[in-house]
């Protein structure tokens, strides 16, 4: 099962994606990291406190989830290479979700 499916099934499951409202906005992050020499990059930003933060690779078809702390401040670590697409939403414990963003992995500094 990839991830992405893994990730469909639980927020099906928790009935995250049962919201008949509209799809709430997402703030950008506040930064997207170059790789760092394990590979990962940090993705850092807010988000509505203690919502269920997630962002995808879909260049590798892998994710990640993490929690926005009572301050709605999060960080990701994802692996990623340079020019990478990510996507990156967020979930509410009342089951509505955000729409999504989409950014691509900058390059390390020369």
């Amino acid at each position: 099962m990839t991830l992405r499916r893994l990730l469909t099934t639980i927020a099906l499951g928790l009935g995250l994606l049962a919201c008949e409202g509209p799809t709430l906005p997402i703030p950008p992050p506040a930064a997207l990291s170059a790789p760092d020499g394990d590979g990962f990059v940090r993705l850092t930003g807010e988000a509505p406190p203690s919502s269920l933060v997630a962002a995808f690779n879909e260049t590798q078809d892998q994710g990640v989830l993490g929690g926005a702390d009572d301050e709605g401040r999060y960080e990701l670590r994802l692996r990623a290479n340079a020019g990478d697409a990510v996507s990156y939403f967020y979930f509410l414990a009342d089951g509505s979700r955000s729409g999504s963003g989409d950014l691509i992995v900058p390059a390390p500094p020369p």
